[in-house]
């Protein structure tokens, strides 16, 4: 396996986990299911909304 190749595989596993803990907070707090697509666009929102105020 070439470097760039387990570096791009290593941090996708840290992004998707990230991304699981994101969607079960998401989940256990609407108390209903959340894709990944919308736990994506949490994140997007949540970084816009910070941004804005800085």
């Amino acid at each position: 396996m070439e470097k760039k190749e387990f570096i791009t595989i290593r941090i996708w596993k840290d992004t998707k986990e990230k991304l699981e803990e994101i969607r079960i907070k998401e989940m256990l707090n609407k108390k209903k299911i959340v894709s990944l697509a919308q736990t994506i666009e949490i994140l997007i929102e949540t970084y816009n909304n910070q941004n804005k105020k800085s």
